[in-house]
């Protein structure tokens, strides 16, 4: 028996019995990513600044360390100077003291005091290999002691140089012509001068001075310095040299 012709479907059948096709899922649009925010700019003020934490550090450790060997060196320098000189401080004593025309006149007006003041001071330099030079010296002199000190008038003198090992003496000299005093003074005065109990401030010298050092021809500074000689009675100088206060900065006693 012949095969029948197929018949070709019509454009748009459906067959009923086929299960229906689902539609694709619709297109999602594409997402677009967010727009990007501009930062506002921060003010010059609130910006880091570089950190200098190292160089100040590195600054700094030079710094100390420089000085640790500068204070090193001076410790040396100073430690040598004396194991090879062994300086010593200059020795000052009060050789003399007199009173020259000592006169208390008694006048209508008041009592008047006229005398000379000569004072001899010893000055040793003990060092064998140090030289002290002495500038130009105020000198005052005066006699009595507490409220009834009296000046007995001022002179310089002049400066110079003391080799080692040697020892100078130095002649000072002032005097006083009509000077005025209260009449209890004056007595008090005569009286002390008469029985050689009068106290003497080289025995009431001050001197103010600069010394300085010389090694090897070479002055090393000039440090001004303030002399005292005396305090003790014209009877005391028959017998003894009493030594001078020498102090620096008007309160550093240095001998």
């Amino acid at each position: 028996m012949a095969d029948k012709p197929v018949l070709q479907k019509p454009p748009g059948y459906r067959d009923s019995n086929m299960a229906t096709p689902s539609p694709p899922p619709p297109l999602r649009p594409q997402q677009q990513p967010p727009p990007m925010r501009k930062t506002a700019g921060m003010p010059s003020s609130f910006r880091p600044k570089p950190k200098r934490g190292s160089c100040c550090r590195t600054c700094c450790c030079c710094v100390c360390i420089t000085l640790v060997l500068v204070i090193f060196l001076l410790l040396v320098a100073t430690a040598v100077f004396y194991l090879w000189f062994d300086p010593k401080l200059p020795i000052f004593s009060l050789a003399s003291f007199r009173l020259d025309g000592f006169k208390l006149s008694d006048d209508p007006d008041g009592a008047s005091l006229s005398a000379t003041a000569v004072a001899r001071v010893e000055m040793r330099n003990p060092n064998a290999k140090l030289v002290f030079y002495y500038g130009n010296t105020a000198v005052e002199m005066s006699v009595g002691n507490g409220n009834d000190e009296t000046g007995m008038g001022e002179t310089t003198v002049n400066g110079f140089r003391q080799g080692p090992k040697n020892s100078t003496s130095v002649k000072v000299e002032t005097s006083v012509k009509n000077q005025l005093l209260d009449r209890g003074l004056a007595k008090r005065l005569s009286a002390k001068f008469q029985s050689k109990d009068l106290v003497m401030n080289v025995v009431g010298l001050v001197a103010k001075t600069k010394v300085g050092l010389g090694v090897g021809g070479v002055k090393i500074g000039m440090l001004a310095v303030n002399l005292r000689c005396g305090g003790v009675s014209l009877n005391k100088l028959d017998t003894d040299s009493p030594k001078c206060i020498l102090n620096t900065l008007k309160w550093v006693n240095i001998q």
